[in-house]
């Protein structure tokens, strides 16, 4: 896979301090608190190898999991927004005008019923791969992490809130290994690079195509994209279980350096783990 990414500067605490909690003096980490701290250990190996596996570093998993969170409610009006015209939907604009005027505008009984099941679609997007699927877009996480670094790139050229004025910002990307520099083009979002993993997968195919001895049509590109997306649901479910695994280890290390005890904080955690 060639040399492995620098690990970030700013990554999970929890992926930095369970290895030396874990291993202090039983005065430090109560008896009681030992079996947890050695689950905290297999989490922090587990999540590892999910990034290695997805092709992210530990700073995009948490960037991915806040970038979510800090956007739901734009994501909601999007994804309603889309199903809204969905539901408006007819083969032609001249055939929708008919309707409403026959309907003086108002929207019919199946379109109502359309819009009724859209809002728990919408309540049920927790996560980047569901919102893709309702507005009918596709990322894998490594080309999802680069659409991320490249907007927040765009949002300190443009000085935007006079966020950079003073180049602080700047300077904090290139703590974390990071440069100005555009990785995306949003002319040709095809060729963003996708995971090592998802991309041999399209290559196999495009081999596997080629050995035929007749020329590619689009038909045989689709069908490789497919090949590669099945690979990134893969990797999105990767990203997901190491998103619970942080979260649970990151509560596990606070009840770790509080002692391992009192206010009914083993009880917590022993939930989280189970």
């Amino acid at each position: 896979r060639g040399p492995p990414r620098a690990r970030a500067a700013g990554e999970p605490e929890a992926l930095r301090g369970f290895l030396p909690v874990a291993g202090e003096p039983a005065a430090v980490v109560p008896p009681d608190a030992a079996r947890l701290a050695a689950l905290g250990c297999d989490a922090v190996r587990t999540i590892e190898a999910c990034l290695e596996a997805t092709d992210i570093t530990a700073f995009e998993l948490a960037r991915l999991t806040t970038a979510f969170r800090a956007s739901e409610t734009s994501h909601k009006t999007i994804m309603f927004q889309v199903l809204f015209m969905r539901a408006m939907r007819a083969r032609d604009n001249g055939t929708l005008l008919s309707l409403y005027n026959r309907s003086f505008g108002r929207p019919t009984p199946s379109m109502r019923e359309e819009l009724r099941r859209a809002l728990p679609k919408v309540r049920g997007v927790d996560n980047f791969p569901k919102y893709f699927h309702i507005i009918n877009v596709w990322y894998g996480p490594r080309v999802f992490s680069a659409l991320l670094r490249d907007a927040m790139r765009e949002a300190i050229q443009e000085k935007q809130n006079g966020l950079d004025k003073s180049g602080e910002l700047t300077r904090k990307i290139g703590v974390l290994g990071c440069t100005m520099r555009r990785e995306t083009d949003p002319r040709n979002p095809l060729a963003l690079k996708r995971s090592v993993w998802a991309q041999r997968a399209f290559t196999l195919l495009r081999e596997a195509q080629d050995r035929r001895g007749t020329p590619r049509t689009p038909l045989d590109e689709r069908e490789a994209r497919r090949e590669a997306r099945e690979v990134e649901r893969v990797e999105w479910k990767l990203v997901a279980a190491a998103q619970q695994l942080l979260a649970a280890a990151e509560a596990a290390l606070e009840y770790l350096r509080g002692g391992g005890g009192g206010g009914g904080g083993g009880e917590d955690q022993s939930a989280v783990w189970r």
